[in-house]
């Protein structure tokens, strides 16, 4: 790319006003809900095969999970993303910081240095899932008859799975967040010695 490129995919980003999104809710947990169906369908066999009576558990625990599937299949999150408003940063920037007092208002009696260290680690990664959790749900949004309303709750972003917030995000980035080439930034040289 050259730097023309650049700035005119910078430019592209600015003017964006919003990226059409369709997620599966729950397509990170569907691999392992239809592998335990298949484990409980295979127990169901050999049961029937080694002259068993079949438990009427296991048949309802498999319709109990070809219930959950179907109805993961079929839970889709849609909306659009939208640029976040310098309201909406300062919105998440507060979110954070109450995060961050909440959780370390009672922090736990911690003997030596790696309890601390892991305990800051903790606390940092709670507080930066929640401030992703603001995050998505400030930009994610539909539009009805009165313009544009948030998607999700905060509680209902928090609680989608973190690696659907990470694609959220990561989409996000792409479509709105521009890079250093693409605001015309470059290194500065360095002096020959």
């Amino acid at each position: 790319m050259t730097v023309d490129d650049d700035l005119e995919t910078g430019l592209a980003k600015l003017a964006g006003r919003e990226v059409p999104i369709r997620i599966l809710k729950a397509q990170y947990q569907l691999p392992a809900l239809k592998l335990q169906l298949d484990g409980v369908s295979q127990s169901g066999k050999r049961r029937w095969l080694f002259g068993f009576l079949k438990t009427r558990s296991k048949s309802d625990e498999a319709e109990d999970l070809r219930r959950t599937i179907a109805k993961a299949e079929d839970d889709w999150l849609v909306g659009i993303l939208t640029p976040l408003t310098v309201a909406d940063e300062q919105e998440c920037d507060a979110h954070y910081i109450y995060a961050m007092r909440r959780l370390s208002k009672h922090p736990p009696e911690l003997s030596t240095v790696e309890d601390r260290v892991a305990w800051a680690e903790a606390l940092n990664m709670t507080a930066n899932h929640s401030v992703l959790a603001k995050r998505i749900e400030c930009a994610l949004k539909v539009r009805n008859k009165e313009g544009l309303r948030r998607v999700l709750t905060y509680g209902e972003a928090k609680a989608l799975d973190p690696r659907i917030l990470v694609d959220l995000w990561n989409t996000y980035q792409k479509a709105f967040a521009l890079t250093e080439s693409e605001l015309g930034k470059s290194r500065a040289p360095i002096p020959a010695t």
